[in-house]
């Protein structure tokens, strides 16, 4: 399965293969594809929060 979807990402042109013996190696070339992880993990660590650290939610 994980491979299906690893092609998938090789035909849209977001990763490369490198073949060494019976690896294939994936490597990142599209340049949107770094900053976009960046600002997924950026966003991850500013919505997780523990019961005691969540805001107060007014509700009327």
């Amino acid at each position: 399965m994980l491979v299906q979807q690893l092609q998938r990402l090789v035909d849209q042109r977001i990763l490369a293969t490198r073949r060494a013996g019976n690896s294939i190696f994936y490597r990142i070339v599209d340049a949107c594809v770094p900053s976009l992880l960046e600002l997924g993990w950026c966003l991850l660590d500013t919505t997780q929060t523990t019961p005691a650290q969540a805001p107060a939610v007014d509700t009327p």
